[in-house]
């Protein structure tokens, strides 16, 4: 295997694996075609999973909801705090599951972004990741577009479900990974 670093290389529009088979092709437009598999080792991704705590936002009635890490590529996930911070600007799939001990009239879940609580349907709104449920459990998978050094983190509301937030169950998570 060799190594090459460079700040610019212009003119190249073929990568070889040896001397007979091409491992990389870039067209005109920089867009670059793969021969055999590539792979992102470095590629940022989280699960959380298990047992989960509730901590105070600051906010009457809003927590955030930390889960302990069951692995993490890239060391982004404090499981302390439940913050993934992205480590690279790009589109970032989320998902998470919780499960409240019983049933909760007007319960509220949303991704939060860089700690966002505002606005009575808060986190983050644009992609309309605020759940209400009724129901004895709250979920939500969609994607999020983050800056580099971006937080997320889940968001509940009001404090009843916060008291109903089944901690001891192993169905609570959290999955984060880029995408795009």
């Amino acid at each position: 295997m060799s190594t090459l670093i460079a700040t610019t290389l212009q003119g190249i529009n073929t990568i070889k694996y040896d001397a007979s088979t091409t491992a990389m092709t870039i067209d005109s437009s920089g867009n670059a075609t793969f021969s055999g598999i590539a792979s992102a080792p470095n590629n940022p991704a989280v699960l959380a999973q298990g047992q989960s705590t509730a901590i105070t936002t600051g906010v009457s009635n809003y927590w955030y909801v930390a889960i302990p890490e069951k692995f993490d590529k890239t060391n982004n996930y404090d499981p302390s705090t439940g913050i993934f911070t992205a480590p690279v600007a790009g589109v970032y799939n989320v998902s998470y599951h919780l499960d409240l001990s019983s049933s909760e009239s007007g319960s509220h879940a949303a991704v939060s972004v860089n700690n966002d609580t505002s606005g009575g349907g808060g986190g983050y709104a644009s992609n309309h990741a605020w759940q209400i449920r009724t129901g004895d459990s709250m979920h939500w998978d969609g994607l999020v577009d983050l800056n580099a050094n971006d937080t997320v983190r889940i968001l509940i509301y009001p404090t009843t479900a916060k008291n109903k937030l089944d901690a001891s169950t192993e169905r609570n998570h959290l999955t984060i990974h880029l995408v795009a």
